[in-house]
């Protein structure tokens, strides 16, 4: 007998198809109050602001990895704007100072 469950329908891929991540459910008995309390106050911060901070949800060495990864995109960022708001300018400038023979 097998295990393996039949797809009829492309919308069952959105599911756990490997039940390897058990469902929330708020409504279980093991949830706290406090926890309950936590979700819905998450849910209006982030209905009021549009973001929720979570505070330690990443350890130092996601963050690390994390730093390392994108610290190139903000230098790269912040050379092509350096490059665009100083030397392009003073190019320009130098360029029209020059006469043409």
């Amino acid at each position: 007998m097998s295990n393996k469950k039949k797809i009829d329908s492309v919308v069952e891929l959105t599911e756990d198809l490997a039940a390897t991540h058990k469902p929330f459910r708020s409504d279980e008995a093991d949830v706290s109050e406090a926890l309950d309390a936590q979700i819905a106050q998450d849910f209006e911060t982030v209905k009021k602001n549009g973001y929720v901070i979570i505070e330690n949800l990443l350890i130092a060495p996601q963050l690390e990895r994390i730093r390392d990864a994108t610290l190139p995109l903000v230098f790269g960022l912040a050379m092509s704007t350096l490059l665009t708001v100083l030397v392009v300018p003073l190019l320009y400038y130098t360029l029209a100072r020059c006469k043409w023979v």
